[in-house]
């Protein structure tokens, strides 16, 4: 992760996005820095974006806005930051729903041959998916403490949230 110190000098296209069912909202936002056009940048949630704001962001490539994780606005503090509890709350409720259907349609025991094939493929599916939401969750998670240490490290600790 590179942290960067930045003033906009100048900010265009501003669209503030609502969240839909599998994305949350998010900022997009084209800017110059230096004297270079960055274009169609994207920062979680809705945070005040500005020429003159000041920030430090965290890049996952140094010098690659494409890959903003999150900042903090060292004026107001305003963290801007990834969400993972609502993938939690959804993983709480569709998980559990999915996996009880999974048990009325095939039962408690492994059926004959044909059968079995489509219940272990079932089983196989159901398991993945909740591998890869396990870890869409982490990986949000870890981006938001990243970006929560960093503004303890600021000095703006429990700073209110622009998510």
């Amino acid at each position: 992760m590179d942290e960067v110190r930045v003033v906009f000098e100048e900010v265009d296209h501003v669209h503030k996005h609502m969240a839909t069912s599998t994305i949350p909202r998010f900022t997009h936002f084209s800017f110059i820095l230096n004297g270079h056009y960055h274009a169609h940048v994207a920062v979680p949630g809705w945070p005040e974006v500005e020429a003159g704001t000041s920030v430090v962001a965290l890049l996952r490539e140094s010098g690659n806005w494409k890959t903003l994780v999150g900042w903090v606005n060292t004026k107001t503090g305003e963290i801007a930051a990834p969400t993972y509890k609502d993938m939690m709350v959804g993983s709480a409720i569709f998980f559990p729903l999915f996996v009880a259907f999974y048990f009325v349609v095939f039962g408690l025991s492994l059926k004959s041959y044909p059968d079995s094939v489509v219940q272990l493929g079932a089983a196989l599916v159901l398991a993945i998916a909740g591998i890869l939401d396990y870890r869409r969750i982490t990986k949000r998670r870890a981006d938001r403490q990243l970006v929560e240490a960093l503004a303890v490290r600021l000095g703006h600790g429990q700073a209110e949230n622009a998510l």
